[in-house]
């Protein structure tokens, strides 16, 4: 029986791999205002910051929420394949859209049902 090959790995390798990782998280700061502005101009929504170089875009119609995720990296906006979709729990979201006033008239005086807030 023949044994499958493990995946094997120098300790300079390591290093290298630690070292690279370090050196992204601690410029993050330096790049989050490009890469928010970045992110904003290629999905059209406003993005919040998930985890450094990941974000999350969330657009509404007044109907339904969508969510999407996205990777920036340096100039490049990438698009992971995880979204989400729920209904709107808050009411309208843009601030154009107000609520129809309903009136009624009675004995020929208007009575409002509906108020604007």
């Amino acid at each position: 029986m023949k044994l499958p090959k493990r995946f094997r790995f120098s300790l300079r390798s390591l290093l290298a791999a630690i070292t690279i990782a370090c050196v992204l998280l601690g410029t993050w700061r330096l790049w989050e205002r490009r890469a928010i502005s970045d992110v904003a101009e290629s999905t059209g929504g406003t993005p919040l910051v998930v985890f450094p170089y990941v974000f999350r875009v969330v657009k509404s119609d007044n109907v339904t929420v969508n969510s999407t995720l996205h990777v920036w990296c340096f100039g490049l906006t990438l698009d992971l394949p995880y979204w989400s979709r729920s209904p709107e729990t808050e009411g309208f979201v843009s601030g154009g859209v107000r609520p129809r006033l309903i009136s009624q008239q009675v004995d020929g005086e208007m009575l409002e049902v509906g108020t604007e807030e």
